[in-house]
């Protein structure tokens, strides 16, 4: 997740997307979904306050406001300025980085894709816990996803065994909800 990686990042998908160009293979699009590995755990300001509100969060104490989402975000700054500097993709706006839904739709066909980009690894640390991933609901409870497609994938990092263990289920069972598909990665 450090800068220095995210511009070797930056030239590989700039060739692949010139290789596709002189094919040409027009109107790609590009899904990004940060993993653990997209965080830089170097950037230690706000660390403390980072680690309060995110337990206070796990705890139940709190409620996700935009200022906290600023902080314990710190680590994937690279990845959102990696991600919006690309020529060919679309930005994460602030409000976009922890859900985002892309619509997906060939000029040749009349099939609509959506896909929800959810961002499972906005609290990782740089030694992830197995079953401390939490997820608030009002992000994954499918209200923004798009109503008149005919296949919806979902897309999130972290698989459900890594949630709380209160939480996976629950929170597999809400993105199935409203999906048809979900990928998930993390195990390597």
């Amino acid at each position: 997740g450090q800068k220095e990686e995210y511009d070797i990042a930056n030239t590989f998908y700039s060739r692949i997307d010139s290789e596709l160009e002189r094919s040409k293979i027009n109107n790609t699009q590009y899904i990004f979904v940060p993993g653990n590995h997209d965080c830089d755990f170097s950037i230690k300001e706000d660390e403390v306050i980072r680690k309060l509100i995110k337990e206070s969060l796990l705890a139940g104490e709190s409620k996700i406001n935009i200022s906290m989402q600023k902080i314990l975000l710190k680590p994937q700054a690279n990845f959102f300025e990696f991600v919006n500097n690309l020529s060919f993709t679309s930005d994460f706006k602030p409000t976009e980085r922890l859900y985002k839904k892309h619509l997906i739709q060939n000029s040749n066909s009349k099939l609509k894709i959506s896909i929800n980009a959810i961002n499972s690894s906005w609290l990782s640390e740089e030694n992830e816990i197995y079953g401390s991933i939490f997820m608030p609901e009002e992000f994954i409870n499918g209200n923004n996803v798009f109503n008149e497609t005919e296949i919806t994938i979902s897309v999130l990092h972290h698989p459900f065994n890594w949630h709380k263990p209160d939480e996976g289920l629950k929170n597999f069972k809400r993105i199935m909800s409203f999906s048809n598909i979900i990928l998930t990665g993390h195990e390597h």
